[in-house]
């Protein structure tokens, strides 16, 4: 299989936008730089479990978030993640079920572009009622917004990235896409209000966008940074009366100091390759040629991709082979199911 190929299917998984993202690590490396802490809001009659669902996607026009989809018997790229959190004594906890963290690829290095990653966040009460809705229907929307930030940044080896603060922005981006009703596609007539489409490329892979009244109950993350991993913090704040910062949206990062606290979460992420290492697994002896029948026969930097992969996820380096070989040479039936 030909680079031209391996090119064209990165690129068609990427976008550019006008927005901005968050990473883990060790209990000795300083955190990233966040604003004031806002203040909490106790009540045991709200949220009491937390859902999230990550995948990973690409664009159609009309900035249309399509999950992606890999051949069978590759692992680690996850098409589609869960996790849940449970309140207990007070603090939010992750389940026993779900991954201990979200293992993602970043964006091409160097390039103006996106590897988006879906997310979908429900909230549910002491009955196990889905309450989601709460937050956006009736106006609602005009005073919850959801903000992320990081900390403990580190390498993969736990060794410290920055000095004592980094901006979350060169990290990753966030960008809201929230809907009218909240809980419909917006492919099937349901209205964006979290973002505006400010413009695409011809294809649509690149969407450029802007907040609109963002909530974050459905939104995309691109990671820029890469074989790094943190903790990434997610808040939903209420402001009843200033939500807007003097009639502009506040972007993702930056929460309003004196805002009432509705959750506080924290999900350990993984950020363990970037897309652009792919374009390493070829000949020895012909870098145009990525249908490689063996690792003795890959380039070095191959090799040490594929060693990479199997230290991480615990494989041995003829899985980790077989699968970077099926994701590049295979194709995926299209089964995905996930749409904005």
């Amino acid at each position: 299989m030909k680079k031209t190929f391996r090119i064209l299917s990165a690129l068609t998984l990427c976008a550019m936008i006008a927005v901005g993202f968050s990473a883990c690590g060790n209990d000795n490396i300083p955190n990233v730089k966040t604003q004031d802490e806002p203040k909490v809001e106790d009540s045991t009659d709200g949220p009491q479990k937390i859902v999230l669902k990550f995948a990973m996607g690409h664009f159609h026009p009309g900035a249309a978030f399509h999950q992606s989809s890999f051949p069978e018997g590759v692992t680690h790229a996850k098409t589609e993640e869960v996790f849940s959190f449970e309140k207990k004594d007070g603090a939010w906890i992750l389940s026993e079920d779900s991954p201990k963290a979200m293992f993602v690829e970043s964006a091409i290095m160097g390039l103006a572009s996106l590897n988006p990653y879906g997310l979908w966040i429900s909230y549910f009460d002491k009955e196990g009622k889905e309450i989601t809705g709460t937050f956006s229907e009736g106006g609602m929307i005009d005073r919850y917004q959801h903000f992320f930030s990081v900390s403990n940044l580190t390498d993969l080896d736990d060794k410290q990235v920055a000095g004592d603060e980094i901006q979350v922005t060169g990290l990753f981006d966030y960008v809201y896409m929230d809907s009218d009703p909240w809980n419909q596609q917006i492919k099937k007539g349901a209205k964006r209000v979290g973002s505006t489409l400010i413009s695409e490329d011809e294809t649509g892979a690149r969407p450029v966008l802007e907040p609109l009244n963002p909530l974050g109950l459905k939104g995309f993350f691109n990671f820029k940074m890469t074989r790094v991993k943190f903790d990434l913090n997610v808040k939903l704040l209420n402001m009843p009366e200033d939500k807007m910062d003097n009639g502009k949206p506040r972007a993702f990062h930056a929460p309003k100091a004196d805002a009432k606290e509705v959750v506080s979460f924290t999900l350990p992420v993984v950020v363990f390759m970037s897309r652009g290492d792919l374009d390493k697994f070829h000949l020895a002896t012909d870098p145009d040629d990525y249908d490689v029948d063996s690792y003795d026969n890959l380039s070095e930097e191959g090799k040490a991709l594929v060693d990479h992969i199997a230290n991480t996820f615990n494989f041995t380096r003829e899985q980790a082979f077989k699968e970077v070989y099926k994701r590049l040479n295979e194709y995926a039936k299209d089964s995905s199911t996930l749409y904005f």
